[in-house]
């Protein structure tokens, strides 16, 4: 697919990324609490739907990373959010934290790493727009999936206006949220988490990665914006670039290449279902 301007989009967070020195401790626990269905795995990493078109990615943290839990979830950087009509979906973990911010409250739990992740209650939206992925199990029926990122800093309004000249969002500068489309917002908070130094992607516990599509004009934006290049990265399956933003977080953006029966990592599920939808929506 060429870049142009009327195929730059975002099309929600492709993935939440957890390293770990335990990935496949991790990932059982992901999948027995939050019961999310395992796409594949390979030595040391796994890959769980986490909704839409969302995956939650499991893979290994490098041996000198420095410790990256939290004390409490107001003091996290990176604290993904998943909507689900029933609490019940977490009962077995036992009392929640309730962070109440900004009119929205959510229950939040700590994993085996320290990683916090929230649980939003709402109710079905008709008008909203719930995938499955054929030959996939699907999710618990309470749970709609990895809705939200709720990311925190010193200056967030800056953080704020960074992503939406990256995503080419048109919100009213004194706003918080940024939709990036396929049900899914990025949250802006003020606060104060602890960063470390950062020279490689593997040396970070939790990171935010949307899924894009015109992958270039997105590297030139970014370049344009000041952002710090820590990896780029290209794949047969697709293309991946991990910056730095103004506040020091780690986030990337992934543009996944068209299905192609002669390789077998352009054919993940959720990529050619994202693909095709992307494509349907911009012919209407």
């Amino acid at each position: 697919m060429q870049d142009c301007p009327s195929m730059q989009s975002t099309q929600g967070i492709g993935w939440i990324v957890l390293r770990s020195r335990d990935p496949e401790g991790l990932a059982s626990f992901y999948k027995k609490v939050l019961r999310l269905p395992e796409l594949r795995s390979w030595p040391g990493g796994h890959m769980l739907w986490a909704g839409h078109y969302s995956v939650l990615e499991i893979n290994v943290l490098d041996d000198g990373a420095p410790d990256q839990s939290s004390n409490a979830p107001n003091e996290v950087d990176v604290l993904p959010v998943y909507s689900a009509a029933s609490l019940e979906l977490v009962a077995d973990l036992g009392p929640a934290v309730d962070l109440s911010e900004k009119g929205m409250t959510v229950q939040c739990y700590q994993d085996p790493d320290g990683n916090w992740f929230a649980i939003h209650q709402e109710q079905n939206d008709s008008s909203q727009f719930y995938p499955t992925l054929p030959n996939v199990d699907s999710l618990p029926d309470s749970f709609f999936g990895l809705s939200r990122v709720l990311i925190r800093s010193e200056q967030s309004s800056r953080q704020f206006e960074f992503y939406s000249n990256l995503f080419y969002d048109t919100s009213e500068p004194e706003a918080d949220s940024l939709f990036i489309n396929s049900g899914a917002t990025l949250d802006f908070r003020k606060g104060t988490p602890i960063r470390h130094e950062v020279t490689d992607r593997e040396q970070v516990q939790r990171v935010f990665i949307p899924r894009v599509f015109g992958y270039r004009s997105f590297v030139q934006q970014a370049e344009s914006l000041g952002a710090h290049k820590v990896n780029e990265l290209e794949f047969k399956g697709g293309m991946l670039s991990y910056y730095l933003d103004p506040q020091g977080q780690l986030f990337g953006f992934q543009e996944r290449k068209p299905y192609d029966p002669d390789v077998p990592t352009s054919q993940a599920i959720e990529d050619k279902m994202s693909r095709e939808a992307f494509i349907s929506l911009n012919a209407a």
